[in-house]
């Protein structure tokens, strides 16, 4: 599901990836997975962003860099990082 909704949201299909990524969240969250879950909130975060909700993806980017951050996924964080920054810059 994480794949699916990455996928749809880099061709522009911005409401089915946002549902399949939602789908995904609750996949993970009942298996434990901690860095699909910081992934598919990044991943949400990448699709309000575009739909130019700001707001809401900066919200979304932090819940990912919450997750990453308190399992140790220092690799991850740098992407989130990125997301985050570019979401303050468009914020303003």
């Amino acid at each position: 599901m994480n794949n699916i909704a990455l996928n749809l949201s880099k061709v522009g299909e911005l409401d089915s990836a946002y549902w399949y990524a939602k789908q995904a969240l609750k996949q993970n969250e009942e298996v434990g997975a901690a860095y699909f879950n910081s992934f598919t909130h990044r991943v949400i975060g990448d699709i309000l962003l575009a739909k130019g909700e700001l707001s809401n993806a900066i919200n979304s980017f932090e819940r990912a860099l919450d997750v990453s951050t308190s399992h140790n996924l220092a690799s991850f964080e740098a992407s989130v990082f990125h997301r985050l920054g570019k979401a303050y810059l468009q914020f303003g």
